[in-house]
């Protein structure tokens, strides 16, 4: 099947990294493994000693708390996410009570969406409207799928392909409502870096580049300080994998039961191809060519196709997205005005 393939022929190197396994705890316990979807309850009590290292220093420092770090270490990126999570009152007092092991009163998608809409916003307005156009692009692939069936998402003939499109077919709307949740908070951890980094103009360097995929992990103690669904956590940290490599980690590896799922691996081919057309397509000056501020649907869907072809993965989503841009549907979501042809 799909998935065991999808992840033994993508599989990281076991290399010490960011992300290592005893330092993550992705607690499933809570969520509901049948329809995925956590009941709307508030957080309880939790004792603070049990999070791991990155979760309680996370924690402190969205409250406030200053920690011992070393410029360029993993624990300085910690430190600026939560000095931006502490940005809003409400994460901040989500923190102090966390920390002071007392109950929270909103649930994960509360708390999920203030960050989207109070921390990142004011980070970077850029990275607040391409997650929202992300999110608005997945409802539309959601709505496409459901009124026009498997038939929507034909592709190349092979069985393993069909078998794919049945499943997304018939993917549950509680699974759909977690993809598009982690449409619109999927790049909240770029908050841990300096905003100089994602102002960089022209294309990203190599070395720049090999630091675009860290900032998913960070998610990883993000969602363990509050609780978010693993499926979510899992989506929102594997949404640059399709495409890009994690070398040096094994962040990947954490997932490794989610990805043998063909249903989930829909999942993560849905968010990240939503992903990479949101960020073709949008005005913006970074990672790009000089003189390119966005691309047109035509070359933005040359790019996406040579990806899907290259790795044999995604190509269902091609027709998807022709669909969805011959109809018009996505004209309020990428404005005729934001093109800009080089």
């Amino acid at each position: 099947m799909k998935g065991s393939r999808f992840v033994r022929d993508n599989a990281p190197s076991r290399e010490r990294g960011i992300g290592k396994k005893e330092e993550s705890t992705i607690n499933t316990s809570k969520h509901n493994k049948t329809n995925g979807r956590r009941a709307s309850v508030p957080i309880g009590c939790r004792d603070f000693n049990q999070f791991s290292l990155k979760a309680k220093q996370l924690i402190l420092t969205t409250r406030g708390d200053k920690i011992t770090t070393v410029p360029g270490a993993p624990d300085c990126f910690i430190q600026n996410l939560g000095k931006n999570l502490g940005l809003s009152s409400t994460i901040k007092q989500t923190a102090e009570l966390i920390a002071e092991i007392k109950p929270i009163l909103g649930t994960y998608e509360d708390y999920l969406h203030v960050i989207s809409s109070e921390v990142i916003s004011k980070y970077h307005q850029g990275t607040h409207n391409h997650m929202v156009q992300v999110y608005w692009f997945l409802c539309l692939l959601h709505k496409l799928i459901k009124e026009e069936g498997p038939e929507a998402l034909s592709d190349y003939g092979t069985e393993e392909r069909r078998v794919l499109q049945h499943l997304a077919y018939k993917l549950p709307e509680e699974r759909w409502q977690k993809v598009e949740l982690a449409g619109i908070v999927h790049d909240v951890c770029k908050s841990a870096f300096f905003l100089d980094f994602w102002l960089e103009t022209g294309a990203f360097n190599a070395s720049q580049i090999s630091l675009v995929p860290f900032h998913t992990s960070l998610f990883i103690p993000l969602a363990e300080m509050l609780e978010v669904d693993p499926e979510v956590t899992a989506l929102s940290v594997l949404h640059h994998y399709v495409i890009k490599e994690y070398p040096g980690t094994d962040i990947v590896s954490l997932f490794d039961s989610l990805m043998l799922d063909d249903t989930f691996c829909f999942m993560v081919e849905a968010i990240n191809y939503a992903d990479n057309y949101s960020a073709l397509r949008a005005k913006r000056p970074e990672y790009r060519p000089e003189g390119v501020e966005s691309f047109s649907h035509d070359d933005s869907m040359a790019m996406i196709r040579e990806i899907a072809h290259g790795k044999n993965i995604g190509t269902w989503i091609i027709n998807c997205i022709e669909k969805l841009y011959g109809s018009g549907s996505l004209d309020n979501v990428f404005p005729e005005e934001t093109r800009i042809y080089a």
